[in-house]
């Protein structure tokens, strides 16, 4: 996690951020702690934890395609971004048949939430640049 850069970094911390209020609000819409309100808050862990780890996928393969060629380079990413999806496939899959106990709903609202922590993180940082500039 040293290598990663800020603004991953950040993006992870808006990302646990997300998932931790989406714990709290499941919480309180089962209001009680049983085997489906378990089962969602494994699911949140479960799309956070494969959230933070395509995080880093990303970003170590963007770093590596860098120093390619333009061909190479567009092979490389495509290359990756396909084993990305196919990791987030299989373990979906996995969660949802090996593991029904597990709210799947849960899974996929912890893998949203990447996608919303990319927003906020653009959003405040375009908010910091433009006060840093004034």
């Amino acid at each position: 996690m040293n290598n990663l850069s800020p603004a991953s970094k950040n993006i992870i911390k808006f990302l646990i951020m997300l998932s931790t209020a989406a714990c709290i609000g499941g919480l309180i819409f089962y209001q009680t702690i049983d085997s489906y309100s378990i089962g969602y808050l494994l699911g949140i862990f479960i799309g956070t934890v494969l959230s933070i780890v395509r995080i880093v996928l990303l970003e170590k393969a963007l770093n590596k395609s860098v120093d390619m060629k333009a061909s190479q380079a567009t092979n490389y990413t495509r290359l990756q971004y396909l084993f990305r999806y196919l990791i987030t496939i299989a373990v979906m899959v996995f969660v949802g048949v090996m593991h029904p106990t597990i709210n799947l709903i849960g899974a996929l609202i912890g893998l949203v939430n990447m996608q919303f922590a990319a927003y906020l993180h653009s959003f405040l940082g375009s908010s910091k640049n433009s006060q840093q500039e004034k």
